[in-house]
């Protein structure tokens, strides 16, 4: 992937992660994922596990877009430092 490539996916990931209601949505789904744990019996192994799977996955998400928006910034601070020079 080229570094234009990257701008555009990161500044695309941006926009997503300054959208008010995905936080909130995410933030909703935390909740009712632990609500759903804490309703669980300690003897449903399987039941825990997958909601802690789940759980992991939604923070791998989140944390995927930010380091889209990470990479956009390197990649942007590259070509300033190349046009500094």
């Amino acid at each position: 992937m080229n570094a234009r490539d990257i701008i555009a996916r990161g500044k695309n990931a941006e926009r997503v992660l300054e959208i008010p209601e995905l936080s909130q949505t995410l933030e909703a789904i935390r909740m009712d994922l632990f609500d759903q744990f804490r309703r669980t019996n300690i003897v449903e192994v399987e039941a825990r596990e997958d909601l802690h799977r789940i759980s992991y996955a939604l923070d791998l998400f989140e944390k995927k877009i930010a380091s889209y928006v990470s990479q956009m910034k390197f990649e942007l601070d590259k070509a300033d430092r190349l046009n500094d020079a």
